[in-house]
């Protein structure tokens, strides 16, 4: 298992240096660790689930400033112009890039990562899907210029 062996804290550090150089390019800031407040409800996750080098999932939690300043910085448009599956295809994107990233520079095989399709979860108890349970779950939280996202990254990440 490829997380386990990590502590919270150096997967957290990693999660931001991954996170930092992304929400950078598509959003134009940097992103901070920070505290979710227990009321802190984004509403749906944007799933992706890593298939090698290893099985894991990875989802995003974004309020609705963060969706709005990543959308808007990567289509120079405003939020309201856009349409639903455009901003859907960027966050789910987003999403995707911080899975991908995130496994290979932890993994440090030269391997190409491989994803299965992202989704996005519109309630967590879809039952099409089998959703991680939220203690099996690291979640990481930062700030976006106070614009609230969270990271979620199964902790039985098994090598494959």
């Amino acid at each position: 298992m490829i997380f386990e062996k990590y502590s919270i804290d150096l997967i957290a550090k990693l999660l931001l240096k991954v996170v930092n150089r992304i929400t950078y390019d598509m959003a134009g800031v940097k992103s901070i660790l920070s505290d979710a407040p227990d009321d802190y409800n984004p509403g749906q996750r944007y799933y992706t689930e890593i298939t090698r080098p290893c099985r894991c999932t990875f989802y995003t939690e974004l309020s609705p400033q963060a969706k709005k300043k990543i959308v808007e910085n990567v289509f120079s448009e405003k939020w309201e112009n856009l349409k639903s599956v455009q901003i859907d295809d960027c966050l789910l994107e987003f999403t995707w890039i911080i899975a991908a990233r995130t496994v290979a520079e932890l993994s440090g095989r030269s391997e190409p990562v491989k994803t299965g399709f992202p989704m996005v979860i519109f309630d967590e108890y879809e039952d099409n899907l089998e959703i991680t349970e939220p203690e099996d779950l690291y979640r990481v939280d930062f700030s976006m210029d106070g614009a609230l996202f969270s990271v979620l990254v199964s902790s039985g990440c098994n090598v494959t």
